[in-house]
């Protein structure tokens, strides 16, 4: 009986040791690492725009429908291209024909309760510009063409390399800069770089409250303010520590 209780508690000592010794690391590559982040933002001005203009129709007869929206978009056409807009940047994103019902102002239809049936007609045409001075006079121009809907105006920048290098520049040093002082207040030093890794962002608007420059020669133009796009790069460098 004692022989079987030593057994048992030195077992149970063995399988203590054991576990108290499973989370220590004794393997010599073991590296200790920090991980950080950082960010560039570099704010440009654009130089090119992208217009959704749009043309509607509507008619009882699907063929006057067409007809009309045709001749209105050939009309908005021959009017970008007289202000330089050459043609292969004017091109048609969107062409939709709808048969739609309607019930007229009381929401009764006809003498026996039936809408009466037209047809509708969506043409967009996306226009790509590249003197921005002329904006304001484009849209002017078309929607005294015929347009009836501006649906969206995007900036862009042609060549973003520029901005894009220099904002990655900024984030790597702000990555390596929030590393330093990181390290210093653990007691530690930086060593090599084991990783290193960059995320660049589409370019958004940037608004800070001053307003843009509106484009358009005349008072009769439309006022478009393109402001500034800001460019961002998002950097996450993995550093050993010594």
């Amino acid at each position: 009986m004692k022989k079987i209780t030593i057994f048992i508690i030195s077992l149970i000592l063995v399988l203590g040791l054991s576990a108290c010794s499973f989370n220590i690391n004794t393997d010599p590559t073991y590296q200790r690492t920090i991980s950080v982040d950082g960010t560039g933002i570099v704010k440009i001005s654009p130089d090119i725009a992208y217009v959704n203009i749009g043309v509607q129709s509507k008619s009882g007869n699907v063929k006057n429908a067409l007809d009309e929206n045709n001749l209105l978009a050939s009309t908005i056409s021959e009017t970008l291209q007289s202000l330089g807009i050459a043609s292969e940047d004017i091109q048609t994103s969107s062409f939709n024909v709808y048969p739609m019902q309607d019930y007229g102002p009381m929401g009764i239809g006809d003498e026996t309760g039936q809408p009466a049936t037209y047809y509708q007609v969506d043409n967009i045409i996306l226009v790509t510009v590249y003197d921005l001075s002329i904006l304001g006079q484009i849209l002017d121009n078309a929607v005294q063409s015929g347009a009836n809907t501006i649906n969206s105006i995007n900036f862009d920048v042609t060549n973003k390399e520029e901005a894009l290098t220099l904002a990655r520049e900024e984030a790597i040093q702000a990555a390596h800069t929030q590393a330093e002082a990181t390290a210093n207040a653990a007691g530690a030093k930086l060593g090599d770089i084991i990783n290193i890794s960059t995320y660049t962002n589409n370019a958004t608007p940037y608004f800070d409250g001053k307003g843009g420059a509106a484009y358009g020669t005349s008072t009769s133009d439309v006022p478009v303010s393109a402001g500034q796009l800001s460019i961002s790069v998002n950097a996450n460098i993995i550093y050993e520590l010594k």
